[in-house]
């Protein structure tokens, strides 16, 4: 920070003041989404997640014991919600890849941030009640506005391959098939890239030039992926899932 002193038409400069960015932990992340974006623009602000008292007492080596297992709900995963006040509490259809924001959401609030937002959906524009895109999780620390999106699918070519055994458990011959499954595999491998490059930009986009964009993924990116993420400016960090403690 810089004070600025003017005197007999003269401007001078005092030396600069370093600022502690923890001054700004107290502020709210959606007012300072809505001054990144403008306000017209916010369609809904989702949830406000807070640590429980359980949450603010679980070790973080339990945190990663549970994360190493599978998180999704429909495959019996740890319910992360029970670590959390959520607010509102809404009990809408769970979505595959739900309860991975859940425990980043708890990781990241042991850790430093007050209140880590979820779910906020953005319009195209002032006039417009359609939903353009939604940011997964959204937070304020350290002088800086946090967006993190949250992948927990499986991608194409691990289904593709999961299709395979089966057929071959069944006694289909592969050898007839093989080439449709090759099309199919390029077909799936450049839809994946596209979403992803798609995810990648507006993460990138919201954070803004001193913000800072967060990928969580269940697999690493493929490598035009991985690129397409390094060349944002700024550039967007990917972290594998279970790696999440450790970065």
């Amino acid at each position: 920070m810089l004070w600025f002193r003017f005197s007999n038409g003269q401007t001078s400069a005092e030396s600069p003041i370093t600022l502690d960015p923890a001054v700004a932990n107290s502020l709210d992340a959606i007012e300072l989404l809505k001054c990144q974006l403008g306000a017209g623009v916010l369609q809904s602000s989702g949830q406000c997640l807070r640590l429980n008292e359980k949450g603010k007492n679980i070790p973080l080596r339990e945190i990663t014991t549970q994360l190493r297992k599978d998180t999704r709900l429909d495959h019996d995963g740890f319910d992360f919600r029970k670590w959390l006040e959520i607010e509102p509490d809404k009990t809408g259809e769970a979505r595959e890849g739900d309860n991975l924001e859940y425990v980043v959401a708890v990781m990241l609030l042991r850790i430093g941030p007050r209140q880590v937002y979820r779910s906020v959906e953005l319009r195209p524009h002032i006039y417009s009640q359609l939903t353009e895109g939604e940011l997964d999780l959204v937070f304020n620390w350290n002088g800086r506005l946090w967006v993190v999106d949250c992948k927990d699918k499986t991608g194409g070519k691990q289904k593709l391959e999961s299709l395979k055994t089966a057929l071959l458990k069944q006694g289909v011959n592969f050898t007839a098939i093989q080439r449709h499954f090759d099309v199919l595999l390029d077909e799936l491998n450049e839809k994946d890239i596209k979403l992803l490059r798609e995810d990648l930009l507006q993460v990138s986009e919201v954070g803004g030039l001193l913000g800072n964009a967060i990928a969580v993924r269940r697999e690493p990116l493929p490598r035009q992926a991985m690129e397409f993420a390094q060349s944002r400016r700024p550039s967007v960090e990917v972290i594998l899932k279970d790696k999440l403690e450790e970065r």
